[in-house]
C-alpha cells in the first residue's frame, strides 16, 4: 500500500468514525429530549407520584409551578411519613383547593384525615368525590376500608363494621375480584368481632345475631365456631353439634 493509499484509508476511517459518532450523538440526544417531553407530560399523572422522592425537588417543581397539585400531594405525603402532621395537612388541603377539589386531591386529603382519625372530614371529603365510576368507587372503597381498618385497630367494632359495610359496597361495582374478596373478609370479620364483644358482656341474642350477619356475607368455619360457643350456655345439643361440625372439618380451630 502506497502513501496516497494509506492517506486514503486513514481519511476514509477518520470520516466514518466522525460519521457513526455523529448519528450516536443525534441518536442520544433525540432519546434525552423524548425523556424530558415523557418526565413533563408525566409530571400530572398519578402514577408518577413515586418518581418524586425529594423535599427539595419537589419544592423546587412547585417554585417552578405552583399550581402542581400532584406535586403538592407527594410534598405531603413526605411531611406525613416524617409525623410533621401539621404540615401535611395544610399541604393536602392547599393541593384540593389549587386542583378545584379533584377526586384525586379529595382522596388523598381523606385518607390523611382518615389516619389522623378525623373521621367525620375524611368522610365529608370522601362523599364530596360525587362521580360514580370505576375509579371513584375505588377511591370509596379503600378510603372506608382505611377508616375501619383504623376503628378496629382502636377495638371499636361497630364503627368498624359500619366503614367495611361502606367499603364492601362501593367494592361490588368495581371489576377487582382481589379487593371485593378482601373487603369481603374484612366485613365478616367486622361482625365477628362484634360477636365476640357481645359474648364478653353476656349479650348472647346480640352476638347470635351479629354471627348471622357475618355468615349472610361469608359463610366460614370461625362463625359456626362462635355459634358453638354461644350456644354452649342456651343450647348444650345445639352447641355440640355444631362443634362436632367444626372438630370434622378443621380440629386445630378449636380452643
Amino acid at each position: 500500500m502506497n502513501k496516497v493509499e494509506i492517506k486514503d484509508y486513514i481519511k476514509t476511517t477518520l470520516f466514518t468514525t466522525f460519521l457513526v459518532f455523529f448519528c450516536c450523538l443525534v441518536a442520544e440526544l433525540n432519546l434525552y429530549f423524548q425523556a424530558e417531553q415523557k418526565v413533563k407530560h408525566d409530571e400530572l399523572s398519578i402514577k408518577n407520584l413515586e418518581k418524586f422522592s425529594s423535599i427539595e425537588e419537589l419544592t423546587h417543581k412547585l417554585e417552578l409551578n405552583p399550581d402542581n397539585y400532584i406535586v403538592m400531594i407527594r410534598l405531603a405525603q413526605i411531611h406525613e411519613s416524617l409525623y410533621e402532621f401539621k404540615i401535611a395537612n395544610k399541604i393536602y388541603s392547599d393541593a384540593v383547593e389549587k386542583s378545584a377539589r379533584a377526586d384525586f386531591a379529595l382522596y388523598s386529603y381523606a385518607l390523611f384525615c382518615a389516619n389522623q382519625k378525623m373521621y367525620t372530614l375524611a368522610a365529608t371529603l370522601g362523599e364530596e368525590i360525587s362521580q360514580q365510576n370505576e375509579r371513584t368507587n375505588f377511591y370509596k372503597a379503600k378510603l372506608y376500608e382505611r377508616i375501619g381498618d383504623n376503628f378496629s385497630q382502636d377495638k371499636d367494632f361497630n364503627a368498624a363494621n359500619k366503614a367495611y359495610q361502606v367499603s364492601y359496597k362501593y367494592s361490588k361495582t368495581l371489576n377487582n375480584p382481589i379487593l371485593y374478596n378482601q373487603l369481603r373478609n374484612k366485613y365478616a370479620q367486622s361482625y365477628l368481632d362484634l360477636a365476640d364483644y357481645h359474648i364478653n358482656i353476656r349479650h348472647f341474642d346480640e352476638a347470635l345475631l351479629d354471627i348471622e350477619n357475618s355468615k349472610k356475607i361469608k359463610d366460614t368455619l370461625e362463625a359456626t365456631y362462635k355459634s358453638a360457643l354461644v350456644y354452649y350456655d342456651t343450647d348444650m345439643k345445639k352447641s355440640q353439634r355444631l362443634m362436632a361440625s367444626v372438630l370434622r372439618r378443621n380440629p386445630y380451630l378449636v380452643n
